[in-house]
């Protein structure tokens, strides 16, 4: 399992630097920043015990660097963009529901520092609520800290965590700062401890910092 865990670990990060490597000389670069929360639910499994499910929440803010012109072609209304995704969240779960055994799992909270890509398409032509929209994915590798209910035990966690998302863009302006509304699918999985656990919920968040509107930046 561990040698399993870093294969994925090691091809991950490879994917992600072949990935990355154009933006980095493209000529359009923009940054986005946000902060979401949701609820999660867990599947956690210890050796010989069968999985039980945890409730909890996350709360996480993202920076996005990315860049559009790496995928960009001239006439058509197609905008694929990719980007460098860096996270962080805090997250809690409670303890789960009593085994046969009378065991249960424990509780716990912690942080998570991650890195990443992440892809946005945007098509001209889709909006909802007559807001123009994006559809989002991303992955990344985490690095966790986690310390469990009612003890005074700590443990540190790698992580592989991602996303499927949809960006309404500037749902509200305050002056001249626009705000985007993101709803995410995020899922994960995790070990701690010798246990496994597999993640999924739902979010809701806001983004600052995008680029201008399509309207604004067309020529």
């Amino acid at each position: 399992m561990a040698r399993t865990v870093k294969l994925t670990l090691l091809l991950s990060y490879l994917f992600i630097i072949l990935l990355l490597s154009p933006i980095f000389a493209a000529e359009k670069v923009t940054t986005a920043s946000g902060l979401e929360s949701g609820l999660m639910f867990n599947l956690v499994k210890l050796p010989s015990l069968a999985w039980k499910a945890q409730t909890g929440f996350d709360i996480s803010y993202r920076f996005l660097i990315s860049s559009g012109s790496i995928f960009q072609k001239d006439n058509t209304n197609q905008t694929f963009s990719a980007g460098l995704l860096l996270r962080a969240d805090y997250f809690s779960f409670a303890p789960s529901a009593l085994l046969a055994d009378g065991n249960l799992y424990r509780g716990f909270h912690g942080y998570g520092l991650g890195l990443g890509a992440a892809m946005i398409y945007e098509p001209a032509s889709l909006t909802i609520f007559n807001f123009p929209a994006a559809l989002l994915a991303d992955a990344s590798i985490q690095i966790r800290v986690t310390e469990y209910t009612n003890t005074p035990l700590t443990g540190a966690q790698i992580g592989c965590t991602g996303s499927f998302g949809l960006r309404l863009s500037e749902v509200f302006k305050l002056g001249k700062r626009a705000f985007d509304v993101v709803v995410r699918l995020p899922y994960g999985y995790t070990v701690m401890a010798g246990a496994s656990m597999i993640s999924a919920g739902l979010s809701l968040g806001f983004e600052l910092g995008k680029a201008a509107s399509r309207d604004e930046s067309a020529p």
